[in-house]
């Protein structure tokens, strides 16, 4: 048996990966790496020998900001849509790439969105608090009731000024 090493998946490791441990159609090893070139995780792929014998992803904890879309999904999960006919066939795999690839998949039928499968842990922003919160932030947005910061420690200054005229009131 060879020597065991653990690296960084590079884009040249995807097929080989795919060949040794195929994921099919969810295509998990594709998604992992994907993340990792998003900056928000590193997939680690385990070799003996010059073959890969296992992966896994470690997280990278963010602050991020960014704009609500219509649809707003967490970040750094995936958003793909499907016609309602190709996810019947697929029902399983689309499970399984919600639950273990973090991939919400819209189901579409003649060009209109008709559901989702969403990961468990993302299924909160469909609440009607949050939309409710959503739609009051594009408010804000459109009416022009942003701030711009410099630099992140103005932002957290600006923060720790709000909760401390809160404290007071």
């Amino acid at each position: 048996m060879g020597i065991l090493h653990i690296e960084a998946c590079r884009a040249e490791d995807l097929e080989p990966l795919e060949e040794t441990i195929p994921s099919s159609l969810s295509r998990f090893h594709e998604h992992r790496f994907a993340r990792q070139e998003q900056g928000t995780s590193t997939y680690l792929i385990a070799w003996i020998d010059e073959v890969p014998v296992g992966a896994c992803a470690a997280l990278a904890y963010l602050m991020y900001t960014r704009y609500m879309s219509e649809n707003p999904v967490p970040l750094p999960y995936q958003l793909q849509e499907m016609t309602t006919t190709e996810a019947r066939k697929n029902l399983p795999e689309l499970v399984n790439l919600a639950a273990y690839g973090h991939v919400t998949t819209i189901l579409v039928r003649d060009g209109k969105r008709l559901a989702r499968i969403v990961p468990e842990e993302d299924a909160w922003v469909y609440s009607e608090n949050w939309q409710d919160r959503i739609r009051e932030a594009k408010t804000d947005l459109a009416e022009g009731r942003v701030r711009d910061f410099d630099t992140d420690e103005s932002f957290v200054a600006h923060l720790k000024t709000l909760d401390d005229e809160a404290e007071r009131s």
